[in-house]
C-alpha cells in the first residue's frame, strides 16, 4: 500500500514539474540550427568563345555544376583580366575597351551584366580590387594605373596615373587595403605604391623597386599580408618577399629564389595562408609549395609537381582552401584538386576535367 502510495506521488509531483515548465511560457529547445552554408562560386573567362562559365563548388566534394545561364556573354571578349568583389566580377580583353562589369548573385551565383558610366577607354592587362571592395586597380596595357572608385562608378581624380619607367605586368593590394603592388617583367621589379586612405589614389614608394628574377608576369599576396610571390617566367623560380606592415616595404625572404624546374604562368596563395601553387604551362604541370609561417620560405609539398594537361595557365583556390581550379588553355576545360589541409599534396577531385568554354584564360573564387 506504502509503495503505491509512494509511485502515485511522485507521478503527480512530476506532472506538477511538467506542467510548471511550459505554464510560464518558457520552451525547453535544443541548440538553434547552424545558419546555412554560403554558396562559393568560381567563374573562367573563356578567351576564344568570348564569354565567362560559372560553377557552384560542393562544399563537400569539390564537384563544380554550372550555375543558372552559364556561359555569361559580356559586351567585350575576355582574355586579358578578370577580378572581383563580393557582389561584382569585372573581365576585360586586356586589348580594347570597355570592360565588363557584372553583378553576382549570392544565391545561385548567376552574372548580370550591369550597365553604367564604370567602364572607359582604358584597355586593362591587370586588375585588383581593394579588400573593402572599395576601388579597383587597374593596368592600362601595362603602361599606366587606372583607378575606379567602384561605388562612384567613376574614375577617381588623378587617374589614370602614369610613373616613367613602370610597364606592368599583374597588379596586387595588400590585405590591409594600404598598398599596391605591381610587377614588372621588363624590369624584373617589384614596384610599391601607397594608396591613399579614403581616395584611393597611389604614390610610388621611394628609392628602387624590389628586384625579383627575370620577367615576374604574375604576383600573389599571402592573406595576412606578411610576404609577396612572383612567379619568374624566365629564370623559371619564384621571388619571394617579406613585406613590411609599417611602410609596405618589400625584402627577400631567405633561400629565394625558389626554383620551379620549369616556366610558369600563374600563381595563386590559398586563403589559409599555408600552401602557394603555380602553373606550368609548357610543362603540363602545376607546382606545390608549403609556406613557412613565420620566414615564408617555400618547400615543394609531397607529391609536387602534379599533372594539368592542357596548358595550365590559370588557378584558383576556392575560399575554405580545400580545393584548387586549374584552366587548360588547349583542353577547354579545368583541372579540380582536393588539397590536404596538412601537407598541401594534391588529389584529382572525381568528375574532373570540368568542360569550359574554349581556351580559358583566367579563373577566380568568389564568396559572395
Amino acid at each position: 500500500m506504502r509503495i503505491q502510495l509512494w509511485k502515485q506521488t511522485s507521478l503527480w509531483a512530476l506532472a506538477i514539474l511538467l506542467s510548471g515548465c511550459g505554464s510560464g511560457g518558457a520552451t525547453i529547445t535544443g541548440p538553434p540550427p547552424p545558419p546555412p552554408a554560403q554558396n562559393s562560386f568560381l567563374y573562367v573567362a573563356n578567351g576564344a568563345s568570348g564569354n565567362i562559365s560559372g560553377f557552384s563548388i560542393d562544399s563537400s566534394s569539390g564537384a563544380l555544376s554550372p550555375v543558372p545561364g552559364s556561359p555569361f556573354t559580356a559586351p567585350t571578349s575576355i582574355n586579358g583580366s578578370m577580378a572581383a568583389s563580393s557582389t561584382l566580377l569585372f573581365a576585360s580583353d586586356g586589348l580594347t575597351a570597355p570592360f565588363a562589369v557584372c553583378s553576382i548573385s549570392a544565391a545561385t551565383g548567376a552574372l548580370s551584366v550591369q550597365t553604367g558610366p564604370l567602364p572607359s577607354n582604358s584597355a586593362l592587362t591587370a586588375m585588383a580590387v581593394d579588400p573593402a571592395g572599395k576601388f579597383l586597380y587597374g593596368l592600362n596595357t601595362g603602361t599606366d594605373i587606372v583607378i575606379y572608385s567602384i561605388e562612384g562608378r567613376t574614375e577617381i581624380g588623378g587617374s589614370p596615373f602614369f610613373f616613367p619607367g613602370v610597364t606592368g605586368n599583374a597588379d596586387a593590394v595588400h590585405p590591409s587595403g594600404k598598398f599596391l603592388y605591381v610587377s614588372d617583367a621588363g624590369n624584373s621589379s617589384i614596384f610599391g605604391f601607397l594608396i591613399t586612405s579614403g581616395t584611393g589614389g597611389v604614390s610610388i614608394f621611394p628609392g628602387a623597386p624590389a628586384p625579383a628574377g627575370v620577367a615576374p608576369d604574375s604576383l600573389a599576396l599571402d592573406p595576412t599580408g606578411q610576404f609577396a610571390y612572383a612567379a619568374n617566367r624566365d629564370s623559371l623560380d619564384v621571388s619571394g618577399f617579406a613585406i613590411s606592415q609599417q611602410t609596405g616595404a618589400l625584402t627577400a625572404i631567405g633561400g629565394s629564389p625558389f626554383a620551379l624546374g620549369g616556366s610558369p604562368d600563374a600563381i595563386v596563395v590559398a586563403p589559409s595562408g599555408k600552401f602557394v601553387y603555380v602553373a606550368r604551362g609548357a610543362d603540363d604541370l602545376v607546382s606545390g609549395f608549403a609556406v613557412d609561417a613565420g620566414t615564408g620560405a617555400l618547400a615543394p609539398v609531397p607529391g609536387s609537381p602534379f599533372s594539368s594537361v592542357g596548358h595550365p595557365m590559370a588557378l584558383a583556390v576556392d575560399p575554405s582552401s580545400n580545393f584548387l581550379y586549374v584552366a587548360n588553355n588547349s583542353a577547354n576545360n579545368l583541372t579540380g584538386f582536393r588539397i590536404d589541409g596538412a601537407s598541401g599534396s594534391l588529389s584529382v577531385i572525381p568528375g574532373s576535367p570540368f568542360s569550359t568554354g574554349q581556351a580559358p584564360a583566367k579563373v577566380l573564387s568568389v564568396k559572395p
